[in-house]
């Protein structure tokens, strides 16, 4: 294969890479070196290059964590529904694997809560309010044992005062209405598991 026709391929793979995005190439880098057809070789070794290497760095959807539960860790994830860069239904993959592993979302929550956050993008930001407050919440679950039922969510304007916010409920609950009050405030709404 001449040197023009590899540069194509690697564009091809590149290209791909950032279409599917990065977990996905994690995952299926074998599919994914059959949809190039001119040269498997080639493109199988440049994503399995990437692929270990990332791994190595990032690679943090090993289900099994009863390491981390065994020596006393306590983990609260959230993820924004509005991430565009990584979906969050890949954090709810991830979520209901723990849960088999770990026999149970009754027994995953006593170590780990995951927390969905609507309208929020990557790391925050966006239309919904974004969620603060997560160290706090650790620190109350490991030195006063009170796991956090909810995170706290708040937009702000250009102040920095709140101009709404949310309870976020832990994943599969959602924040719903209660009927009464302002729409803006958290205490208008309680956790349910559907609207």
């Amino acid at each position: 294969m001449n040197l023009g026709k590899k540069i194509t391929t690697a564009l091809q793979a590149r290209r791909f890479c950032f279409r599917t995005g990065l977990a996905e190439v994690l995952d299926h880098a074998e599919s994914a070196v059959r949809l190039d057809h001119h040269d498997t070789g080639f493109v199988g070794a440049l994503l399995g290059s990437v692929a270990r290497t990332v791994r190595i760095v990032i690679g943090t959807d090993h289900p099994d964590l009863s390491a981390f539960r065994d020596h006393g860790g306590k983990a609260v994830i959230w993820h924004g529904w509005a991430d565009q860069l990584i979906t969050a239904n890949g954090s709810i993959n991830y979520s209901k694997r723990v849960q088999q592993q770990m026999d149970g979302a009754d027994k995953l929550s006593r170590f780990v809560r995951f927390f969905l956050a609507p309208g929020v993008s990557h790391c925050g930001g966006g239309a919904g309010p974004s969620p603060y407050g997560q160290l706090d919440a650790v620190l109350s679950w490991v030195e006063n044992g009170t796991a956090p039922e909810t995170l706290t969510a708040a937009r702000r304007d250009q102040t920095g005062a709140i101009t709404r916010s949310r309870p976020l409920c832990q994943y599969p609950l959602v924040a719903r209405y209660k009927g009464t009050g302002s729409t803006d405030e958290a205490s208008s709404f309680v956790c349910s598991a559907g609207f």
